[in-house]
This record gives structure tokens, C-alpha cells and sequence, in this order.
């Protein structure tokens, strides 16, 4: 049993929910630290059937029972199983932001996925146009990747005993697109829409599935393209930027935890 309480739901989360369980809609939220994979894996999960992707980054409460309305009346009368995938906005890791997730995931039985990718790749990440340079000029600081580590592992802490979870790393999810695709299957009881190519289609099943998704979303992408394995291992080129080896020292104690558990050498 987990020793972590989470916080009392409002009363309008109670009526999200029943908005969505009347309309047969499931909720599936991406989290995890910036470039580590979040939105590359929303997009790819449109190949699997009765899916809705957000277009936008989106807090805990996301939709609005405003937005719900819409949602509901156009989703409840297709048979099946639905899922609105929803991933996590920029400031997701701060105590308010993250205490509210921990809030709605019970009571609206949200599928949960953190995205875990290696630090080195994570923190010497750019978006498109964007050059390597020093430490101050990372798009992901260390203090911001420590953060989001910490509130990554004390949400699942908290949801110890929340079935509906799980961790996966982004170099499983592009070496061993199979893999990653059987356990998101297995997990939150999606299945492979007849339409679509596997998992690592990501651009030939955007266009293929006519897909809608948020033009932001894409730059941060870095344009769209299928999975390569050719993203990981990139800071290798630029180890000699690598902005933690002048972070605190808890956030280097962090950095070598994290590698040795999560098998980045």
C-alpha cells in the first residue's frame, strides 16, 4: 500500500468524470521531462482504434466541462472503446500541477504513462534551427530535468497501487517499437486500428489516418518523421557541453541514480 495520500478531488472533477463515463470515453496522460519523448509517443498512439488525440499540452483538469460537452456528444454514439490521450503541459512538475494530477487519476481511472529518456540526450537536446551551446542555453536545464525526475517518481509513488500506469523508456519505444506497442496494448486496453501502420509510423500514419494535431506540436518534434534510431546516443556528439557537470551536487547524485536504474552507460 503506498504511504503517500493524494489530495481530495473538486466537486466540477466529479461532474468531468461523469460526463465522460456516461459517454464511454477513457483518459490516457502522457508525463515525463521535456524532450523526452512525450509528444513523439501522443502522435504515435493515434494508430491504435477509438483514439482522440488533444491538439494541445493540457493541465490535470483538461478538458473543461465546457470542452467535455462537444467531446461527449461526438464520441458517445461510436461503439467501442474511446480514448482522449492528453499529454502534459510545460509547468506539470510543479507541487500545485502535479498534487492536482494525483487528485483526478484515481477518480477518473486516467491511464498514466511517464516518458523516461537518457539525461545526456534529454539536456543537449534543440528544437529545429537551434545550435548546441553552452550549459545556460539548454532548452532543459539540469534543475528543470531534476524537477520533473522528482515529480515524475513521486506521482508514481503516490499511485503505488493504481493499476492503470506505466514507465517507459523513449529508446525502447524507438529500438523495439513492438515491444512498446504490446505493453501499451496490454496495459490500457488499446488494440491496433485495422487502417493504421505500427507504432513507429508516426508520419506515415499521420498522414494515412488523416490525423489532426497542433502545428506547435510538430515543430517540437522537430518535424514529423517515423521513428529512427538515429535520435539516441546524439549527445555523444556533444559531450563536451553536457551541462550537469556543474550542477548541484544533489542534482549530480540524481543524474547517476537515474542512469544506473534506468540502464543508461
Amino acid at each position: 500500500m503506498s504511504t503517500l495520500s493524494a489530495p481530495v478531488p473538486s466537486s466540477r472533477a466529479v461532474l468531468r468524470k461523469m460526463l465522460f463515463d456516461v459517454a464511454g470515453i477513457e483518459r490516457i496522460h502522457i508525463i515525463g521531462c521535456a524532450r523526452s519523448g512525450t509528444t513523439l509517443l501522443q502522435l504515435a498512439m493515434s494508430c491504435f482504434s477509438g483514439v482522440v488525440l488533444a491538439e494541445d499540452e493540457s493541465s490535470p483538469s483538461h478538458p473543461f466541462l465546457g470542452e467535455r460537452v462537444p467531446l461527449a456528444m461526438k464520441l458517445g454514439w461510436r461503439r467501442g472503446r474511446k480514448f482522449y490521450i492528453t499529454k502534459r503541459d510545460s509547468g506539470w512538475y510543479f507541487p500545485k500541477h502535479r498534487d492536482a494530477l494525483l487528485a483526478v487519476t484515481p477518480l477518473e481511472n486516467i491511464g498514466l504513462i511517464l516518458m523516461v529518456r537518457d539525461p545526456r540526450d534529454v539536456m543537449l537536446s534543440r528544437h529545429v534551427g537551434s545550435k548546441i551551446g553552452p550549459p545556460e542555453d539548454a532548452y532543459v536545464t539540469p534543475q528543470r530535468w531534476y524537477e520533473s525526475i522528482l515529480a515524475g517518481q513521486h506521482i508514481f509513488e503516490a499511485l503505488a497501487d493504481h493499476p492503470r500506469k506505466l514507465v517507459l523508456r523513449y529508446e525502447d519505444l524507438v529500438n523495439a517499437p513492438a515491444e512498446a506497442e504490446r505493453r501499451l496494448s496490454e496495459c490500457f486496453g488499446l488494440s491496433r486500428n485495422p487502417q493504421a501502420l505500427p507504432i513507429d509510423r508516426v508520419k506515415d500514419n499521420y498522414g494515412r489516418l488523416k490525423i489532426n494535431f497542433g502545428a506547435d506540436q510538430i515543430v517540437a518534434l522537430n518535424g514529423l518523421r517515423n521513428m529512427s534510431p538515429s535520435s539516441i546516443g546524439q549527445w555523444g556528439k556533444h559531450a563536451d557541453a553536457l551541462p550537469t557537470r556543474d550542477a548541484p551536487a544533489a542534482i549530480q547524485e540524481k543524474f547517476a541514480a537515474f542512469c544506473a536504474e534506468y540502464d543508461y552507460r
